[in-house]
This record gives C-alpha cells, structure tokens and sequence, in this order.
C-alpha cells in the first residue's frame, strides 16, 4: 500500500508542476489502440495485459516469459492505424520491452493561395516507446513508458519526448487499482514557432473478477485533469470467459459518446458502445473489437504470441 501511495504522489506532482496552457496536439495518443482495451470501451487501466501498456505502463507487470503483440485498426476514411511491442521479464528487474504505434492518415488534394490544385501530399503520425514495470511489494506492480512522438503533414514536421506513469494495486483478492498520469511531455520540434502541449491525461480504474461467475468487470474515469465534471467522463466495461478458449467483451465510454455526440446513423445512436472477443490456442490469441464512433463503425483486430 506504501509503495501504491507513493508512486500515485509522483503523478499527482508531475500533474499539478506540468503546464497546460493552450491546446494540445498529437491526439492520436488519446485513441484506444489493442482491441481488448476498446471492447471494453477503455475501460483497461486497472488490468494486467501486455497491451495495457498503452494507458497503463505497470499492466505489463505479468508477463511471464515473454509476449508478442501486433495489431490494426480500420478507421473512418482512408485513415489506418497499426501497433506492435514485445515485452520480457527479466529476473530481479521485471517485465521491460518496446514497441511502435503508428497512424496513416492517406492522401490529400493539394491546393496553392489561388485554389490550382497541386500535387497531393499525405499526414502520419508516429510512436517509437520502450516500457518496464515490477513489483514494488506483493500487492503493488509500477510501470514506466518513454516515448519518442513525431507528427508529419506534408514536408512539415513535428516531434515530442513524453513518458507515461501507472501503478496497480491490489487491496484484497480480485480486486485490482489502477492510476495512471499519460503524455507528460514537451515538444522538442514544432511546426511552426507555437509549440503544442501534449495530451496529458490523469486515468483511474478499479475492475473485479466475480467470484460466482467468470466475468471481470471494470468501471474508469478518464482524463480526470479535464476540465469539467469529470465523473461524467466514466467507461465501463466487461469480460466474460465463457470457455477455456473464447472471452466476450461489452464495453460503454460515456466520455466517447460525448465527442461523437451529434453523429448521424447506427454509429450515432450507438456512440460509445463497443464489443470484442478473444480466442486463444495454445500459445497464440486473436482479439477483435468493433466499437461506434459518430460517423461509423471502428474494427481492430490483434494477435498475440506468448513464447
């Protein structure tokens, strides 16, 4: 519990000494990416899975041996995303590893001051981290992410050094905390001569396994630094293991029905909700999540190899 208050403390300071001022930038970092997090409507941050290192470093605290993960998401448009780390635990250090997350954004018609059309140009963005966490005492796992941010829209381009903080803590039997402070950062190249702040976003979760049934709920508050009320910014989701081989997931993000709030269709109605499942043979687990964002269904899929 000592070691849970204290890491929670570091992010709390790093929360109240970084600036905020102005809007931020590279807000690809604020999309869910593994399809088991988004099938539950993000709610991940209290969980043990070598993909939560995305919003919750110390979730990789598990890895037994080592894992591999690699994943896509189709997205609105012409815009795709793909990721992929690994991670290994070291004896007497813990689980540490790496990976990329990455975001193609497609073509674009260029047009000069006049309105001729010019040649066509593209925009991506780009993650390269390395992360690590262990156990500080039997009940409490901390974790670390360092990463390098590069955003690219045309020949301009833009570049950030951020870290991320997460603990877990688990205060009785199945019952799991998590904390964590994401993007505290600055920008070390901008655009131009305004530098965008990051996305600094403070997490919270909490998840229960069920003792009669093999379901895992879990209930989060999301970027709780924003400003506003933020218990309106709540996600809740749900995994149930209904055999050795197959989980089912069901998740709601009321934080993503507010930014998809006024959408058109199915994915307008339905903003916020999201479903995935889970098969695993053997060594290997292929995950897929569909969830509605505003203007259209988002499908992610993933597979992982535990070596």
């Amino acid at each position: 519990m000592k070691g849970f208050l204290f890491f929670a403390g570091i992010m709390g300071f790093l929360l109240c000494s970084t600036a905020v001022a102005g809007e931020p930038g590279y807000q690809f970092l604020t999309v869910g990416v593994g399809p088991g997090a988004t099938g539950m409507g993000d709610s991940y941050h209290a969980r043990y899975d070598i993909s939560a290192v995305f919003v919750n470093p110390a979730g990789a605290g598990k890895v037994n041996g080592r894992e591999m993960i690699a994943g896509y998401g189709d997205y609105l448009q012409d815009v795709g995303a793909g990721f992929a780390l690994y991670g290994q635990n070291i004896r007497g250090i813990g689980v540490v590893g790496g990976g990329f997350l990455y975001y193609n954004y497609g073509d674009f018609n260029g047009y000069d001051d006049l309105g001729n059309q010019v040649k066509d140009f593209a925009a991506s963005d780009l993650s390269l981290f390395v992360f690590g966490s262990r156990e500080i005492d039997t009940r409490t796992h901390v974790g670390i992410t360092l990463k390098y941010i590069a955003s690219t829209i045309e020949r301009y381009h833009s570049s950030a050094l951020a870290m991320d903080l997460g603990t877990i803590y688990e205060p009785q039997e199945d019952v799991l905390v998590g904390i964590s402070l994401l993007n505290v950062g600055m920008t070390t190249n901008a655009y131009d001569q305004k530098k965008e702040r990051l996305p600094l976003s403070l997490q919270v979760g909490a998840s229960k396994r069920l003792s009669q049934v093999p379901i895992e709920i879990e209930a989060d508050l999301q970027e709780m630094n924003r400003k506003g009320n933020f218990f309106s910014r709540w996600s809740l989701g749900a995994e149930w293991q209904t055999m050795d081989f197959l989980f089912l997931r069901a998740g709601y993000n009321n934080l993503k029905r507010q930014d998809y709030d006024g959408g058109s269709g199915v994915a307008g109605s339905l903003g916020g909700l999201s479903l995935g499942f889970g098969l695993q043979h053997e060594k290997y687990v292929f995950e897929y999540s569909v969830a509605a964002q505003g203007i259209g269904l988002v499908n992610r899929f993933s597979v992982r190899c535990i070596l």
